[in-house]
């Protein structure tokens, strides 16, 4: 078994729950049984290429008013659901409708927001990349940061916040409120380095809102504005290695990365609702 296969397994395990306990649960992994995913082709979707529409790495896709908004790397470019590409939303410069750096998307159901970094601030477009407005995000240059900004409701944004070093303590997550100038804490979990992943974090269509972190075995979810654990992954003899374990981020990732420990696994990165499982 390589270490590709294990990392398309981890991807494909679905750990939400729709119990409120807060108790850990541990999932065991059996590497000796495995199953044969089978992909219907007909449901795969060709972006069109063009000069215009090329794209980079994917750092998210929102899909809304039957368009997909994709997002890679300092763009968003905008396709049909047949795959045609239709327009760039915005693009980078000093323009009011601008960006300086693109950092994240997201929506409700009535706009695309694009949160950038430099200018703390979220661009808010119609689904026809009309610009709108922006919120400006009110917050000293002493506070907590948000590194990422996520729609949670009409009344609510949830950010995923920059690392500021150790002696900082900088909370995980945060919820704003609608125009962002009041900041309330999600405790539980600190940033131990400023390594993530463009996806680490997740909220359901029910808002329910998980965490997880670099190469550890530990998914998260939020319950009383708290980051609590949920699961707690055993890989049996694929596991990392104690000491190793207990490294910082970039240590961890340095070791799995080299093939001589292609063997050992690591946590997955994808998590998503299916059914009510």
């Amino acid at each position: 078994m390589n270490r590709m296969f294990y990392l398309f397994l981890f991807n494909l395990i679905l750990l939400t729950s729709c119990t409120q306990d807060v108790s850990l649960k541990n999932i065991t992994l059996n590497f000796d049984e495995k199953h044969e995913v089978l992909i219907d082709t007909m449901n795969i979707i060709k972006l069109e290429t063009t000069e215009n529409s090329l794209l980079y790495d994917i750092g998210h896709i929102e899909y809304v008013d039957d368009k997909y908004f994709v997002y890679s790397r300092n763009l968003v470019r905008v396709f049909d659901m047949q795959g045609h590409f239709l327009f760039n939303l915005s693009q980078k410069g000093e323009g009011p409708n601008e960006y300086f750096s693109l950092h994240n998307i997201t929506s409700d159901s009535k706009c695309i927001f694009l949160y950038d970094f430099n200018a703390s601030r979220i661009l808010c477009f119609d689904f026809e990349g009309n610009y709108l407005s922006d919120i400006k995000l009110n917050c000293d240059i002493d506070q907590v940061h948000p590194a990422k900004v996520f729609y949670l409701n009409e009344n609510t944004f949830l950010t995923y916040n920059s690392y500021a070093g150790d002696e900082m303590g900088v909370p995980v997550l945060s919820l704003w409120n609608n125009t962002l100038d009041k900041q309330k804490y999600i405790g539980g979990r600190t940033l131990q380095s400023g390594l993530r992943f463009a996806d680490g974090c997740y909220v359901s269509e029910d808002k329910r809102i998980l965490y997880w972190e670099p190469a550890k075995d530990t998914l998260f979810q939020v319950i009383n504005n708290i980051l609590s654990p949920l699961y707690k992954i055993d890989f049996g003899k694929h596991a990392m290695p104690g000491e190793i374990a207990k490294k910082d981020d970039y240590e961890r990732i340095m070791f799995l990365g080299r093939k001589e420990n292609f063997k050992y696994a690591s946590l997955a990165r994808y998590y998503q609702r299916k059914d009510d499982v």
